[in-house]
Protein backbone atom coordinates (compact mmCIF):
# COMPACT_ATOMS: atom_id res chain seq x y z
CA UNK A 1 0.00 0.00 0.00
CA UNK A 2 0.84 3.69 -0.93
CA UNK A 3 2.23 5.42 2.20
CA UNK A 4 0.27 8.60 1.79
CA UNK A 5 -3.03 6.69 2.12
CA UNK A 6 -5.58 7.36 5.02
CA UNK A 7 -8.52 6.29 5.82
CA UNK A 8 -11.63 7.54 7.23
CA UNK A 9 -14.32 5.32 8.96
CA UNK A 10 -17.50 6.39 9.48
CA UNK A 11 -19.13 4.19 11.39
CA UNK A 12 -22.91 4.92 11.86
CA UNK A 13 -26.23 3.56 12.73
CA UNK A 14 -27.87 2.34 16.16
CA UNK A 15 -25.74 1.13 18.64
CA UNK A 16 -27.04 -2.65 18.42
CA UNK A 17 -24.92 -5.38 19.33
CA UNK A 18 -21.68 -3.48 18.03
CA UNK A 19 -19.45 -4.66 21.07
CA UNK A 20 -19.47 -7.67 19.79
CA UNK A 21 -18.78 -6.99 16.55
CA UNK A 22 -16.33 -4.22 16.61
CA UNK A 23 -13.09 -5.91 18.10
CA UNK A 24 -13.05 -8.26 15.18
CA UNK A 25 -13.75 -5.16 12.23
CA UNK A 26 -10.52 -3.73 14.26
CA UNK A 27 -8.32 -6.37 13.60
CA UNK A 28 -8.98 -6.66 9.70
CA UNK A 29 -8.72 -2.45 9.91
CA UNK A 30 -5.55 -2.93 11.65
CA UNK A 31 -4.13 -5.42 9.06
CA UNK A 32 -4.23 -3.07 6.25
CA UNK A 33 -1.33 -1.37 7.52
CA UNK A 34 -2.79 1.60 7.04
CA UNK A 35 -3.54 4.48 9.55
CA UNK A 36 -7.27 5.29 10.54
CA UNK A 37 -10.14 7.38 12.63
CA UNK A 38 -13.03 6.30 13.38
CA UNK A 39 -15.86 8.76 13.48
CA UNK A 40 -19.24 7.02 14.95
CA UNK A 41 -22.39 8.20 15.41
CA UNK A 42 -24.96 6.69 16.98
CA UNK A 43 -28.37 7.29 18.86
CA UNK A 44 -29.00 7.11 22.67
CA UNK A 45 -31.73 5.12 22.28
CA UNK A 46 -30.91 1.47 21.25
CA UNK A 47 -34.17 -0.96 21.17
CA UNK A 48 -33.57 -4.79 21.02
CA UNK A 49 -34.46 -6.83 17.89
CA UNK A 50 -37.83 -8.13 18.33
CA UNK A 51 -37.93 -10.25 15.06
CA UNK A 52 -38.75 -14.11 15.69
CA UNK A 53 -35.51 -16.38 15.32
CA UNK A 54 -38.01 -18.48 13.55
CA UNK A 55 -38.23 -16.26 11.00
CA UNK A 56 -34.69 -14.89 10.69
CA UNK A 57 -32.51 -17.59 11.58
CA UNK A 58 -34.72 -21.14 10.55
CA UNK A 59 -36.03 -19.51 7.49
CA UNK A 60 -35.56 -23.01 5.33
CA UNK A 61 -34.66 -24.87 8.46
CA UNK A 62 -36.61 -27.21 10.87
CA UNK A 63 -36.76 -26.33 14.33
CA UNK A 64 -36.28 -29.45 16.78
CA UNK A 65 -35.43 -27.52 19.89
CA UNK A 66 -38.32 -27.94 22.80
CA UNK A 67 -36.97 -24.70 24.17
CA UNK A 68 -37.71 -21.15 22.69
CA UNK A 69 -35.11 -18.81 21.98
CA UNK A 70 -34.70 -15.14 21.68
CA UNK A 71 -32.27 -12.82 20.65
CA UNK A 72 -29.84 -10.86 23.85
CA UNK A 73 -31.20 -8.09 24.57
CA UNK A 74 -29.28 -4.86 23.85
CA UNK A 75 -28.17 -2.26 26.25
CA UNK A 76 -30.95 0.15 26.11
CA UNK A 77 -29.25 3.73 27.10
CA UNK A 78 -26.50 4.91 25.36
CA UNK A 79 -24.11 8.34 25.67
CA UNK A 80 -20.84 9.03 24.94
CA UNK A 81 -19.33 8.47 28.24
CA UNK A 82 -20.65 4.86 27.79
CA UNK A 83 -18.96 4.37 24.12
CA UNK A 84 -15.62 6.30 25.02
CA UNK A 85 -15.24 3.76 28.21
CA UNK A 86 -15.81 1.28 25.43
CA UNK A 87 -13.77 2.45 22.40
CA UNK A 88 -11.07 4.75 21.69
CA UNK A 89 -12.55 6.35 18.65
CA UNK A 90 -11.55 9.64 17.01
CA UNK A 91 -14.67 10.78 17.15
CA UNK A 92 -18.03 9.95 18.79
CA UNK A 93 -21.36 11.49 18.90
CA UNK A 94 -24.50 10.62 20.52
CA UNK A 95 -27.72 11.80 19.83
CA UNK A 96 -31.31 11.94 20.55
CA UNK A 97 -33.25 10.24 18.14
CA UNK A 98 -36.01 13.12 17.57
CA UNK A 99 -39.18 11.31 16.09
CA UNK A 100 -41.44 14.32 15.73
CA UNK A 101 -38.59 16.65 14.56
CA UNK A 102 -37.42 14.46 11.83
CA UNK A 103 -40.71 13.22 10.54
CA UNK A 104 -41.65 17.27 9.91
CA UNK A 105 -38.67 17.84 8.52
CA UNK A 106 -38.99 15.16 5.95
CA UNK A 107 -42.23 15.20 5.20
CA UNK A 108 -43.39 11.84 6.14
CA UNK A 109 -46.59 12.63 7.84
CA UNK A 110 -47.81 10.04 10.33
CA UNK A 111 -48.53 6.39 11.30
CA UNK A 112 -51.73 6.66 10.75
CA UNK A 113 -51.18 8.25 6.90
CA UNK A 114 -48.22 6.50 6.47
CA UNK A 115 -47.73 2.62 5.87
CA UNK A 116 -43.81 3.55 5.35
CA UNK A 117 -43.49 5.59 8.51
CA UNK A 118 -41.57 3.85 10.95
CA UNK A 119 -39.35 2.47 7.64
CA UNK A 120 -38.85 6.08 6.24
CA UNK A 121 -37.82 7.39 9.47
CA UNK A 122 -35.20 4.72 10.04
CA UNK A 123 -34.03 5.87 6.17
CA UNK A 124 -33.80 9.48 7.25
CA UNK A 125 -32.20 8.52 11.16
CA UNK A 126 -29.54 6.25 8.69
CA UNK A 127 -28.12 9.73 6.35
CA UNK A 128 -28.34 11.66 9.63
CA UNK A 129 -25.92 9.98 10.94
CA UNK A 130 -23.78 9.17 8.06
CA UNK A 131 -24.04 12.97 7.39
CA UNK A 132 -22.96 13.56 10.76
CA UNK A 133 -20.20 11.74 10.66
CA UNK A 134 -19.17 13.42 6.66
CA UNK A 135 -19.18 16.70 8.07
CA UNK A 136 -16.64 16.26 11.32
CA UNK A 137 -14.61 13.81 8.79
CA UNK A 138 -14.66 16.76 5.84
CA UNK A 139 -13.21 19.15 8.72
CA UNK A 140 -10.06 17.45 8.48
CA UNK A 141 -8.55 17.55 5.15
CA UNK A 142 -6.09 14.76 5.70
CA UNK A 143 -7.67 11.46 3.87
CA UNK A 144 -7.05 9.38 0.91
CA UNK A 145 -9.79 7.19 1.30
CA UNK A 146 -13.08 6.62 3.59
CA UNK A 147 -15.46 3.75 4.42
CA UNK A 148 -18.80 3.68 5.46
CA UNK A 149 -19.88 0.99 7.98
CA UNK A 150 -22.99 0.29 10.13
CA UNK A 151 -22.16 -0.67 13.67
CA UNK A 152 -23.58 -4.31 12.97
CA UNK A 153 -21.69 -4.69 9.59
CA UNK A 154 -19.23 -7.46 9.84
CA UNK A 155 -15.93 -6.85 7.29
CA UNK A 156 -14.45 -9.66 5.09
CA UNK A 157 -10.39 -8.88 4.73
CA UNK A 158 -10.56 -10.77 1.85
CA UNK A 159 -11.93 -8.25 -0.40
CA UNK A 160 -11.60 -5.28 2.10
CA UNK A 161 -8.62 -4.00 0.00
CA UNK A 162 -10.55 -3.32 -3.09
CA UNK A 163 -11.55 -0.49 -1.35
CA UNK A 164 -7.78 1.46 -2.40
CA UNK A 165 -8.23 0.02 -5.89
CA UNK A 166 -11.24 1.56 -6.77
CA UNK A 167 -13.30 4.69 -6.76
CA UNK A 168 -16.16 3.51 -5.54
CA UNK A 169 -16.83 0.11 -3.98
CA UNK A 170 -20.22 -1.46 -2.43
CA UNK A 171 -19.68 -4.57 0.11
CA UNK A 172 -22.11 -6.61 1.73
CA UNK A 173 -25.88 -7.27 0.64
CA UNK A 174 -26.83 -5.52 -2.67
CA UNK A 175 -29.86 -4.80 -4.18
CA UNK A 176 -29.99 -4.88 -7.45
CA UNK A 177 -32.21 -2.01 -9.64
CA UNK A 178 -32.56 -1.31 -13.24
CA UNK A 179 -29.31 0.67 -13.20
CA UNK A 180 -27.11 -2.19 -11.21
CA UNK A 181 -26.43 -3.55 -7.86
CA UNK A 182 -26.72 -0.80 -5.17
CA UNK A 183 -26.46 -1.08 -0.65
CA UNK A 184 -26.08 0.95 2.27
CA UNK A 185 -24.89 -1.16 4.33
CA UNK A 186 -20.85 -0.80 3.77
CA UNK A 187 -19.15 1.56 1.18
CA UNK A 188 -16.05 3.68 0.55
CA UNK A 189 -13.47 4.58 -1.78
CA UNK A 190 -11.27 7.43 -2.97
CA UNK A 191 -12.96 10.50 -1.15
CA UNK A 192 -11.45 12.80 -3.43
CA UNK A 193 -13.23 11.06 -6.56
CA UNK A 194 -16.44 9.85 -4.75
CA UNK A 195 -17.03 12.07 -2.00
CA UNK A 196 -20.71 12.75 -3.48
CA UNK A 197 -21.73 9.56 -2.49
CA UNK A 198 -21.37 10.82 2.01
CA UNK A 199 -23.80 14.14 0.34
CA UNK A 200 -26.77 11.72 0.82
CA UNK A 201 -28.51 14.16 3.13
CA UNK A 202 -29.16 16.72 0.11
CA UNK A 203 -30.46 14.11 -1.96
CA UNK A 204 -32.92 12.89 0.92
CA UNK A 205 -33.97 16.42 0.95
CA UNK A 206 -34.39 16.98 -2.21
CA UNK A 207 -36.84 13.58 -2.79
CA UNK A 208 -38.88 14.32 0.16
CA UNK A 209 -39.28 17.71 -0.65
CA UNK A 210 -40.09 17.48 -4.21
CA UNK A 211 -43.37 17.91 -5.58
CA UNK A 212 -44.40 14.20 -6.35
CA UNK A 213 -43.86 13.50 -2.67
CA UNK A 214 -46.62 12.01 -1.01
CA UNK A 215 -47.12 10.09 1.95
CA UNK A 216 -50.39 8.51 0.43
CA UNK A 217 -48.41 6.75 -2.01
CA UNK A 218 -45.01 6.41 -0.05
CA UNK A 219 -41.95 4.80 -1.70
CA UNK A 220 -39.42 2.49 0.45
CA UNK A 221 -36.58 5.26 0.80
CA UNK A 222 -33.49 3.03 2.34
CA UNK A 223 -30.78 2.13 -0.39
CA UNK A 224 -32.98 4.09 -3.03
CA UNK A 225 -31.03 7.65 -1.63
CA UNK A 226 -27.93 6.21 -2.52
CA UNK A 227 -29.49 4.92 -6.01
CA UNK A 228 -30.09 7.98 -6.97
CA UNK A 229 -27.03 9.57 -5.43
CA UNK A 230 -25.04 7.39 -7.66
CA UNK A 231 -27.39 7.01 -10.95
CA UNK A 232 -25.18 10.62 -12.39
CA UNK A 233 -21.66 8.83 -11.64
CA UNK A 234 -22.25 5.23 -12.54
CA UNK A 235 -20.36 5.87 -15.62
CA UNK A 236 -17.55 8.10 -14.48
CA UNK A 237 -16.07 6.46 -12.34
CA UNK A 238 -14.29 3.18 -11.46
CA UNK A 239 -16.78 1.21 -9.79
CA UNK A 240 -17.04 -2.34 -8.30
CA UNK A 241 -19.58 -4.52 -6.36
CA UNK A 242 -18.90 -7.42 -3.86
CA UNK A 243 -22.32 -8.88 -3.59
CA UNK A 244 -22.46 -10.83 0.11
CA UNK A 245 -19.01 -9.86 0.88
CA UNK A 246 -19.23 -9.04 4.76
CA UNK A 247 -22.70 -9.80 6.88
CA UNK A 248 -25.09 -8.25 9.06
CA UNK A 249 -24.15 -9.96 12.52
CA UNK A 250 -27.46 -10.76 14.62
CA UNK A 251 -26.85 -10.70 18.21
CA UNK A 252 -26.21 -13.48 20.34
CA UNK A 253 -29.23 -16.33 20.44
CA UNK A 254 -30.48 -17.85 23.68
CA UNK A 255 -32.64 -19.89 25.83
CA UNK A 256 -36.14 -18.15 26.98
CA UNK A 257 -37.12 -21.08 29.27
CA UNK A 258 -40.26 -18.84 30.34
CA UNK A 259 -41.29 -18.23 26.76
CA UNK A 260 -42.43 -22.00 26.68
CA UNK A 261 -45.88 -22.94 26.37
CA UNK A 262 -48.70 -23.37 23.66
CA UNK A 263 -48.31 -20.23 21.68
CA UNK A 264 -44.18 -21.48 21.45
CA UNK A 265 -45.98 -24.78 20.63
CA UNK A 266 -47.78 -23.70 17.84
CA UNK A 267 -45.91 -21.74 16.29
CA UNK A 268 -42.92 -24.33 16.33
CA UNK A 269 -45.34 -27.05 14.31
CA UNK A 270 -46.49 -24.18 12.16
CA UNK A 271 -43.07 -23.16 10.76
CA UNK A 272 -41.60 -26.77 10.88
CA UNK A 273 -45.26 -27.44 8.53
CA UNK A 274 -44.27 -25.07 6.35
CA UNK A 275 -40.70 -25.83 6.02
CA UNK A 276 -41.85 -29.40 5.19
CA UNK A 277 -44.20 -28.57 2.17
CA UNK A 278 -41.37 -25.80 0.59
CA UNK A 279 -39.24 -28.86 0.53
CA UNK A 280 -41.60 -31.39 -0.83
CA UNK A 281 -42.64 -28.52 -3.40
CA UNK A 282 -38.50 -28.41 -4.26
CA UNK A 283 -38.52 -32.25 -4.69
CA UNK A 284 -41.41 -32.23 -6.90
CA UNK A 285 -40.41 -29.84 -8.96
CA UNK A 286 -37.08 -31.62 -9.48
CA UNK A 287 -38.63 -34.57 -9.96
CA UNK A 288 -41.02 -33.06 -13.07
CA UNK A 289 -38.23 -31.35 -14.65
CA UNK A 290 -36.09 -34.91 -14.39
CA UNK A 291 -38.58 -36.97 -15.98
Amino acid sequence: MKSDLKLAVLLSGSYRNIEDVWPRNKKILDSLNIPYDVYFHTWAQNPSLTSSVLDLEYQNKFYFSIFPKVYRSFPQEISENYVRDKFEFFSIQVKDFQEDQFASRFNLGTRMNNQLFQSQLNSCGMYLGIDSCARKMFRNAKYSHFLRIRPDFELDLNTLTKLFNCDLVFFGQLLPTDEGLIGDQCYGGELRKSEFILRTLEKLNEITNSPEWNVASPVVLAENVIRAALKPYRNLIKLEFFDGSGSIRRPTIQIAIHKFGFPFLFSVTKHNSEVFRKRLRRMRTKLWNYQ
